[in-house]
């Protein structure tokens, strides 16, 4: 009986308990669209990758944060400024060093205490904004 097997099912549904229920895990990716031709992906593992068209083909670059600093939880672009964020709760800034090979690397900018705190503006750039 189709009813009666339903009505069994909604029932052991019903009686389930909290601690019965499993949630899956969080997946912690990012996707961000920095330019009709680049595309950056924060993976599960914490990797930064980017993925741009080269005018052939789209290529994959990784862009790992440094070591000490976790994984990276999202990748995203301000003023033509690409910034990561951490894990460990850091704020990175992507810069080109220029040399006979171009390398990027990845600046800490995460604000210090002493920075958010400092209310004189000549020696503070951080703007705080009072809600």
């Amino acid at each position: 009986n189709k009813e009666g097997g339903l009505k069994e099912e909604q029932h052991e549904l019903f009686d389930a308990k909290p601690l019965d229920v499993v949630l899956p895990l969080r997946k912690r990716i990012s996707l961000t669209r920095m330019s009709d031709t680049s595309i950056w992906v924060t993976g599960e593992s914490g990797s930064i990758y980017e993925r741009f068209w080269n005018g052939l083909e789209w290529v994959i670059a990784p862009h790992d944060l440094p070591i000490t600093s976790g994984r990276a939880t999202a990748v995203f672009i301000i003023n033509h400024v690409i910034l990561a964020a951490s894990e460990a709760g850091n704020l990175y800034q992507m810069h080109v060093q220029f040399g006979e090979t171009s390398q990027t690397v990845w600046l800490d900018v995460t604000p210090t205490l002493n920075q958010i705190t400092n209310n004189d503006s000549k020696k503070n750039p951080l703007v705080l904004l009072r809600t």
